[in-house]
């Protein structure tokens, strides 16, 4: 999801990450915050609880659906170690 703040400080930031369910938060300068969690309809309240508690004056709350390439990408970034051997093709009629 993406969530906009009116001024984000490390301190809410670190309130968001420390929400259970939340998986990864990702600080994109002064863009919306975008924060991963496992199940967004139990993550919303208890993120807008934290934010309160943190100061933070939340502007907006909005799902968030990453484009095929940011999937792509963030998965070779994750794994982009583990490589398939590279060989060479054999056909039927090789020598």
């Amino acid at each position: 999801m993406e969530i906009s703040l009116e001024q984000p400080s490390p301190g809410q930031v670190a309130a968001i990450a420390a929400v259970s369910g939340v998986r990864a938060t990702e600080e994109r300068g002064s863009a919306p915050l975008r924060v991963t969690v496992g199940d967004a309809d139990r993550a919303i309240p208890e993120l807008l609880a934290a934010l309160a508690a943190s100061g933070a004056t939340v502007r907006a709350v909005a799902p968030y659906r990453p484009t095929f390439d940011e999937v792509f990408i963030r998965l070779i970034e994750q794994h982009g170690e583990a490589r398939p051997p590279v060989g060479r093709l054999q056909t039927s009629g090789s020598a």
